[in-house]
């Protein structure tokens, strides 16, 4: 009995023990965080290489540990990091207090100070993990009272990040559209706003605070549309956040297309549409949450009532003015952007702040660049201007959704009761903006139905005459010139228009087939029936292609690095406000239906998916798919500034077509930002098919087990299958002879 106490007693210490130990551990400096590549990104303008630049790291874990990160850059090679307020500098990242997410990207601007990093250096850089700020002699010799630890790593992959090419333009100075490239019509502005809503006292906040949100998306933007693409990013991860993705267009481009009519946009937004705009996106998708703007204009305590918005799981954009200075130091407006804010971080020394920001390439998963704020005026931003945080925009959830009380609408909710009266829609209430805003697209709302009624939804496209875009340049006497360019007619016309919910029918293809309109509008009817309650909206896809009108001043160096921004083609897409199929049969809502999204459209259209197959990666070159193993890709340091798909060859996609290189000497086949790289599983009758290039149905027999080829030569081929050339492979069972050059 008393050994049972004694053994009892021991196992007792040791649990307390081992809790102690646990809850230490967790507040315990990480020796390792960093997993994954370290890319370094070079800030470039109209192609031309600055000394600014921002590190891309991948953290695998977070740690609450960690309140302040300092990174060291060994440009010499010399293994010590060493400190200086000179061109020598290797402390690029100052006891920042990060905010870190666990399987995301944060990025850090830098100054490269004449410091050049080539890929196959593969420079070495330190990470320093503190409670505390680190002095320098714990950067430079590892001398310090305070603890701290350290992790090496490396720079893997060197890119130039183009921040001019969507073409940002903002004429008017007073618009949010991305990097400005003109300095016309300047504005005067006070040097000092004075200090707005700060708090007189701050003794009630904690000296440290943190608060940001995982998973927010990070799309980049298109033709000067940083502010519906930022606010797109906030609805989306709103959306999945609290469980109304139902309610929401289909993707995040097609949000942004509705976003650019409900903000008003024309090459860019200005600040007086943003609440109102949010607000129609909000009413057409009846979605449940609240818009509204955080403090006051240029509020010098933005940063904690940001931090306060997020804290509430709120998604938040803030509006940015660039500022630049005259010969005699006064402040003039130099065009505006808008970024989605992730997180915030504060601390007694230093105030972070975290963007997606649509003007810099994404990461391959959730990313973000860390800011300090001192104020509302942001330090080491990418351009080489002033920046300030002017506005500040929140969007939450209503209280019934996060007290968890709000419900997805069923249908339950369309019994048709004595008082309920139907929308009867009609109105146009819905638009959509194309690349440039050179064309837009309307649909009407299409009213509430009963089940078993037929009703017409019309669609119209419009070209706009008179919409002219400008892109403005220093020519070589340092002269500011201006190109501009516009759409005219005749313009030709596809697209697709897909019904959403308990309504038939569901994507239908050719609506119109290409059709070359002379005139400018083209309007288009569809018949659709309600065939159960429930949720319901139409989706329209117009594809667009025009005959340019321009000034015909564009130098050919900039027609060469625009080229794919130029290209006179878009698609975009609209969506109706949502309505709703009624019924006064019981019977008929015994199971709730929400709104169900049509089928998916395939991978590969055309190409058959086999879900047992053997899964391959595919590059989506126009409407076809072709294997990527057949490409490699290019660096960024030749003329096309970004990693690009090229080819040695011929390459084939999974329907046989055959194409090449179409710029061999530049950018290939695109940049990998550009060009999609899809999975798709594909069956054995389907490799059979790809091996022969453009062979037809016949040859795709597996009767004898025996397909001949002749005309490709698969030596040296991999993606995965087991292929030789004039030899047998073995794949899902069946054996495959190739016979090949």
């Amino acid at each position: 009995m008393l050994k049972n106490k004694y053994f009892w007693g021991l196992v007792l210490i040791l649990i307390i023990v081992g809790s102690i130990f646990f809850c230490i551990g967790g507040k315990t400096l990480p020796s390792k965080m960093v997993e994954g590549e370290i890319t370094l990104y070079q800030v470039a303008f109209s192609g031309e290489v600055a000394d600014r630049a921002y590190i891309d790291v991948p953290f695998r874990v977070a740690s609450e540990a960690v309140r302040h990160l300092n990174i060291g850059i060994d440009f010499n090679g010399d293994g010590v990091i060493t400190p200086s307020d000179d061109n020598s500098n290797e402390w690029v990242v100052r006891n920042v207090v990060p905010i870190i997410s666990a399987g995301e990207h944060l990025r850090f601007l830098i100054e490269l100070k004449g410091n050049e990093i080539k890929e196959s250096d593969k420079t070495e850089v330190v990470f320093f993990y503190s409670k505390a700020p680190l002095p320098a002699a714990a950067v430079q010799y590892g001398e310090s009272d305070i603890k701290f630890t350290s992790e090496r790593a490396r720079i893997t992959s060197v890119q130039v990040d183009n921040m001019q090419t969507s073409l940002y333009v903002d004429e008017e100075n007073n618009k949010r559209t991305g990097p400005s490239v003109i300095d016309a019509n300047e504005k005067v502005v006070a040097d000092d706003f004075s200090l707005i809503n700060t708090a007189n006292s701050q003794t009630d906040r904690p000296d440290y605070y943190n608060a940001s949100h995982d998973g927010v998306p990070d799309q980049d933007q298109e033709y000067n549309e940083c502010s519906p693409t930022s606010v797109a990013n906030s609805f989306t991860w709103l959306a999945k956040e609290y469980g109304f993705e139902d309610l929401m267009p289909e993707d995040i481009g097609s949000t942004i297309d509705e976003l650019k009519a409900d903000l008003d946009w024309d090459s860019g937004t200005n600040d007086e549409d943003i609440i109102p705009g949010k607000q129609m996106f909000v009413d057409r998708h009846n979605l449940p949450i609240e818009v509204h703007q955080i403090g006051l204009q240029n509020d010098q305590d933005i940063h904690y009532q940001i931090y306060e918005e997020l804290k509430k799981g709120q998604a938040v954009e803030v509006s940015l003015q660039f500022y630049k200075r005259d010969e005699n130091g006064n402040k003039k407006k130099a065009g505006g952007h808008m970024v989605t804010v992730t997180g915030v971080s504060g601390g007694p020394d230093f105030k972070g702040i975290r963007f997606n920001d649509p003007a810099t390439e994404h990461a391959e998963s959730g990313s973000g660049e860390l800011y300090e704020l001192k104020g509302n005026k942001l330090k080491g931003f990418w351009t080489d201007k002033e920046v300030e945080i002017e506005y500040a925009y929140a969007q939450s959830p209503i209280t019934s959704v996060t007290d968890g009380t709000w419900v997805m609408p069923s249908g339950k909710a369309f019994l048709v009761g004595q008082d309920h009266v139907l929308n009867a829609g009609g109105d146009v209430v819905a638009k959509g903006i194309s690349r440039f805003g050179f064309f837009n697209s309307f649909i009407d709302h299409p009213g509430d139905h009963y089940v078993g009624d037929r009703f017409t939804v019309v669609a119209t496209v419009v070209m706009r005459n008179g919409e002219r875009q400008y892109m403005f340049y220093t020519d070589e006497d340092g002269k500011s010139q201006a190109y501009w360019h516009a759409a005219k007619g005749p313009w030709t016309l596809d697209g697709v228009i897909t019904g959403g919910g308990p309504i038939s029918p569901g994507r239908l293809v050719g609506r119109p087939t290409v059709t070359t309109v002379n005139g400018d509008r083209y309007r288009l009817e569809q018949t659709y029936q309600c065939v159960e309650p429930g949720l319901a909206k139409v989706t329209y896809e117009a594809n667009v292609t025009w005959t340019v009108e321009d000034s015909g001043q564009l130098p050919p160096d900039m027609a060469k690095r625009y080229e794919d921004q130029l290209k006179p083609e878009a698609t975009f897409k609209i969506n109706s406000p949502i309505f709703q199929c009624l019924t006064q049969d019981v019977g008929l809502i015994d199971e709730p239906t929400g709104l169900s999204l049509p089928e998916p459209k395939p991978v590969c259209e055309g190409v058959e998916e086999n879900p047992e197959g053997k899964e391959i990666e595919v590059l989506k070159l126009g409407k076809e798919c072709y294997p990527k193993v057949q490409f490699h890709v290019g660096g960024a340091m030749d003329p096309c500034q970004a990693e690009h798909w090229h080819a040695g060859g011929k390459v084939f996609s999974l329907l046989g077509t055959e194409t090449e290189d179409p710029n061999p000497n530049a950018c290939g086949f695109g940049k990998l930002s550009e060009v999609k790289v899809e999975k798709i599983k594909i069956s054995p009758d389907t490799a059979a098919k790809f091996l022969g290039g453009v062979l037809d149905d016949a040859h795709s027999s597996h009767d004898e087990g025996e397909v001949e080829y002749t005309d490709f030569n698969y030596n040296g081929y991999s993606d995965g299958f087991d292929y030789k050339v004039n030899g047998n492979i073995e794949y899902g069972g069946y054996d495959v002879e190739v016979k090949g050059n």
